[in-house]
């Protein structure tokens, strides 16, 4: 009886060792919902920028505070919705292509090292790092077809901005470093009839937080 009592309370505080643990991780985590207006487009062919809305969910959690209670470097992972795209270039009177365009829809995973600096009323803030996007829908006009989107991408994007108590504004950008998608070509990338499409986003967002 003795033995199972001594078993039981060393699970028990083996439990409230960890549930501390959790807790102790979740303390201090800021969540922050955004609204964006995007502006995308890409490195070939579809130059022209699209306009689109995008929203997201970011969670906040500071790394280190230095001595002065100013700095602060955080850590931040999100996750975003939002559509990407753009329009293709041609010359004037070629009505084939001119205005031809090509659009996805994404979620997105920032994860990103931020430093902020608060002063007396507001503080300053930036963020960069790796994002993961995976293509949740996609869509083109009827002769681009052949298009083919890819349906995981890799990059990286950043923001600056300036926080007040509840809300923030910032601009910040994406870049695909992997290909968003490919467009048949007679030359293309490497002799194999294809161009690489690449993908890059700005966007302009208003931030609440939590």
């Amino acid at each position: 009886m003795k033995k199972h009592v001594i078993t039981f309370m060393l699970i028990v505080s083996s439990l409230s060792v960890n549930a501390q643990g959790i807790k102790n991780l979740l303390s201090d985590i800021n969540f922050d919902i955004s609204a964006s207006l995007s502006m995308s487009n890409c490195d070939n062919i579809y130059d022209i920028r699209k306009y689109g809305i995008a929203f997201g969910l970011d969670a906040r959690k500071p790394i280190l505070n230095y001595p002065n209670d100013r700095s602060t470097i955080y850590g931040l992972v999100g996750l975003h919705y939002a559509k990407r795209g753009g329009r293709i270039t041609a010359d004037i009177g070629d009505i084939y292509t001119y205005g031809k365009s090509l659009s996805a829809s994404y979620i997105m995973l920032p994860v990103h090292v931020g430093y902020s600096y608060q002063f007396k009323k507001c503080s300053i803030f930036i963020d960069l790092g790796p994002q993961f996007t995976m293509m949740v829908g996609g869509e083109g006009d009827a002769n681009d077809k052949e298009v083919e989107l890819s349906t995981l991408e890799f990059g990286y994007s950043g923001s600056l901005g300036i926080r007040f108590k509840h809300f923030a504004f910032a601009v910040g950008s994406h870049n695909g470093l992997t290909k968003f998608g490919t467009h048949p070509n007679s030359i293309g990338e490497y002799g194999n009839g294809k161009i690489n499409l690449k993908n890059r986003t700005e966007h302009i967002s208003l931030i609440w937080t939590l």
